[in-house]
C-alpha cells in the first residue's frame, strides 16, 4: 500500500471513529427513551454511513456486517414489528466491535475475529426475530432448485447469497459478476430463478435477458427478477419481458422474499 493509500485509509478510520461517537450517543438516547420512529432512522443514517467509509477502506467485513444492520433496520421500520431489547444488546455489541477494530486497525494492527462472531450472532438473531416463513411452494416443488444471481457488486452477492442459504437450505445459490459471464452459464444450465442487476460490465442486465428470452436455451422461460429503476419499453419486445419482474432499490430482505414468491415458478426438467 502506498503512502498515499495509507494516509487516505488512516483519514477514513478516523471519520468513522467520529461516526462512532455520534453513534455512542445516540444509542444513550435510546437506552434513555426506547426506539422512536426517529431514532431508528437516525440509527440507519449512522451505519449506512460508517458502511460506506468501510467500504471505501476496503473493510470488507466490516462493510458486509454493516449491510445485514442496514437491511435488517430498513426492513423491521416497513412494517409494524418494533425494535426489541435483544436488538438493542446487539447494537451495543457492535458499537463495541467496531471500536475495537477502529483503535486495532489505527495502531496498525490487523483485523480481528470479533467480527464472524458477530456475522453468526446477527444472522441468528435475525433469522428468529424476523420469523421469515419459506412458502411451502418454494420448498416443496422441487429438489434442490438452481438459482442464479449476476451482479458486479460482490458483496451484494456474498449478503443475498448467505441470507438464501440461511432460509432456503435446500437451495443451490450459483453466482456471475457480469451478464456476459451468466450467459454463457445460462445457454448450458437450467436455472428455476435468476436474479440479476441492470448496470453490469461486460453486458447490462436488459441485454442478458433479451438474450435469454430470445435465443433457445434452457432458460427461456425462467422468471426472472431484475435489481434496477430501469423500466423497459413494454410494448417494443413484449416477450422479452415476459416473467420478468422488477425489484427497485433500496433492496431489503423482506421485499426480495416477496418477490421471490411471486415470481418463482417451478419448470419440470427433462432428463
Amino acid at each position: 500500500m502506498s503512502d498515499f493509500e495509507t494516509q487516505l485509509v488512516l483519514e477514513i478510520l478516523d471519520e468513522i471513529s467520529d461516526n462512532l461517537i455520534g453513534l455512542e450517543d445516540l444509542v444513550d438516547n435510546i437506552a434513555d427513551h426506547g426506539f422512536s420512529e426517529s431514532y431508528a432512522s437516525e440509527l440507519l443514517r449512522f451505519i449506512h454511513s460508517i458502511k460506506g467509509n468501510a467500504q471505501a477502506a476496503s473493510l470488507s467485513n466490516m462493510s458486509k456486517l454493516l449491510h445485514k444492520f442496514e437491511d435488517y433496520i430498513i426492513e423491521v421500520n416497513g412494517t409494524d414489528q418494533a425494535f426489541s431489547e435483544d436488538f438493542f444488546d446487539i447494537l451495543i455489541r457492535l458499537k463495541k466491535t467496531l471500536d475495537e477494530e477502529i483503535v486495532l486497525l489505527q495502531s496498525g494492527g490487523e483485523s480481528n475475529d470479533e467480527f464472524e462472531e458477530m456475522h453468526n450472532l446477527f444472522n441468528q438473531f435475525r433469522k428468529i426475530n424476523l420469523k421469515v416463513e419459506p412458502s411451502e411452494k418454494i420448498l416443496n416443488s422441487i429438489d434442490a432448485p438452481q438459482i442464479l444471481l449476476v451482479d458486479d457488486n460482490v458483496e451484494f452477492l456474498e449478503v443475498f447469497t448467505e441470507q438464501l442459504e440461511m432460509s432456503y437450505e435446500d437451495w443451490d445459490i450459483h453466482t456471475q459478476v457480469d451478464g456476459k459471464s451468466a450467459l454463457e452459464l445460462t445457454s448450458s444450465s437450467k436455472f428455476d430463478l435468476i436474479l440479476t442487476d441492470f448496470f453490469m460490465p461486460e453486458m447490462n442486465g436488459d441485454k442478458f435477458i433479451s438474450h435469454i428470452r430470445n435465443g433457445n436455451g434452457p432458460n427461456k422461460e425462467t422468471p426472472i427478477i431484475m435489481v434496477t429503476g430501469f423500466k423497459p419499453d413494454f410494448n417494443s419486445d413484449m416477450a422479452t419481458w415476459e416473467g420478468v419482474f422488477f425489484l427497485e432499490k433500496p433492496i431489503t430482505w423482506k421485499k426480495l422474499e416477496l418477490f421471490i414468491h411471486c415470481s418463482f415458478k417451478p419448470v419440470k426438467r427433462v432428463s
